[in-house]
């Protein structure tokens, strides 16, 4: 009786000893499979965000129009948001300016819905620092009027409104130019 018990546990682990490597093999090229999608996705949102940080125009055009297609696919990576937004800050009349503003409006409600509650900031409203509820740009055409256009930006700060950086926008012209835009949010 013991020969025909052993010849069982023999046939059994036989058996089993395949089938549990095939099973470790099989969940070992599950997770390798996901870390090369996570590292092709991170490459992936990385090369967006410098090519929206180039100081080349051309590129962060063809940056904002491929994240334009990938929220059109609804494939819009939640990671990409605060690049987005921070687009927003720049010239109004920008046009990749504009097209962030309008990805940014649109994603922002749909990234934060997906959040998990514990990850949900406590929102309280928040009084608009600007009275208008926008936010100022100071453009200059020359550095000599720098000076002139902080003393603008500190009395508009003083009175409580949201003043962003002043920006050097060289226009060619001898003119003293100054260029105040509002941006309603």
């Amino acid at each position: 009786m013991a020969p025909q018990g052993r010849d069982w546990v023999d046939t059994v682990s036989k058996l089993l000893i395949p089938v549990a490597i095939f099973a470790f093999g099989l969940m070992f090229s599950i997770q390798k499979d996901r870390s090369d999608r996570a590292a092709q996705q991170f490459e992936r949102d990385t090369s967006y965000v410098k090519l929206l940080t180039s100081h080349n125009e051309k590129e962060r055009v063809f940056a904002i129009r491929m994240i334009k297609a990938l929220q059109d696919k609804g494939e819009f990576p939640s990671q990409l948001l605060p690049a987005v937004q921070a687009l927003c800050d720049g010239l109004p009349s920008d046009p990749v300016t504009q097209e962030a503003c309008g990805i940014a409006q649109t994603e922002k409600p749909v990234v934060e819905a997906a959040k998990k509650p514990e990850e949900k900031p406590v929102s309280a409203p928040v009084p608009s620092p600007t009275p208008g509820g926008g936010t100022i740009f100071i453009q200059i055409a020359r550095e000599d009027q720098r000076g002139l256009a902080g003393d603008l930006r500190g009395k508009l700060q003083a009175e409580s409104f949201a003043v962003q950086t002043i920006q050097l926008v060289p226009h060619g012209t001898t003119k003293p130019t100054y260029v105040i835009s509002v941006l309603q949010t």
